[in-house]
């Protein structure tokens, strides 16, 4: 198993949480779909089945912690960016694919998994609020939300330190500037994103009235 970013989880150790997890994404996380991620470069440091992974783990822990459904927040973790594309690919008409990736990615699991509610918004809503096509609806849509921007901050501090590590010079200066704005252009989006929520409805749920 890829190792979660920041954390020491292990998926296959004998704990509790580490069955409950492997339960939540059985049929998901061994396809060969979510296999293929490892074939693209995410966030720069990354690819996109890592990053898949650390939506999926963070998702699971923080819905698990406050008692909703972690089983649909774990499954949509791992499908959010399900696309299979370059993220600087264009259209015939030069316009980016990637602005549209959450449709792709909803397609692509529809097509692959049976999804319920949650799963499907989490999917197509999961850059709110960036750029969504609706505010999510359910609250471990949110959850997902919030830890694809968590683990963008978290990969790029981790992929950074390599890359320092293993350069000197004025490079160094070239990349702390990159990862800077990155870091930055990120934060931005959670500080969004937290303001969003907390002037929101709060989101309705499928656990809400068990």
């Amino acid at each position: 198993m890829t190792k979660i970013t920041g954390s020491s989880f292990d998926m296959y150790d004998k704990s509790e949480k580490a069955a409950e997890y492997r339960n939540c994404v059985e049929g998901v996380i061994d396809s060969n779909e979510v296999g293929m991620l490892g074939d693209y470069v995410h966030h720069h440091f990354t690819t996109r089945l890592q990053h898949s992974m650390n939506v999926s783990y963070y998702s699971f822990t923080l819905c698990r912690f406050l008692g909703w459904d972690y089983r649909s927040a774990a499954r949509a973790g791992l499908m959010h960016d399900l696309y299979f594309f370059d993220n600087t690919s264009r259209d015939e008409n030069g316009i980016k694919l990637l602005k549209e990736h959450p449709i792709r990615a909803l397609a692509n699991s529809e097509n692959r998994f049976k999804l319920n509610d949650i799963e499907r918004d989490a999917i197509v809503n999961h850059m709110w609020p960036c750029q969504a096509l609706h505010r999510p609806r359910y609250k471990e849509s949110v959850i997902v939300s919030f830890s694809d921007k968590l683990c963008a901050v978290m990969e790029a501090t981790s992929g950074s330190s390599r890359l320092v590590y293993n350069t000197a010079g004025s490079a160094i200066n070239k990349t702390t500037t990159g990862v800077e704005h990155i870091c930055r252009h990120t934060y931005s989006s959670i500080k969004s994103m937290c303001k969003s929520i907390a002037g929101a409805i709060k989101p309705k749920s499928a656990y809400a009235n068990k």
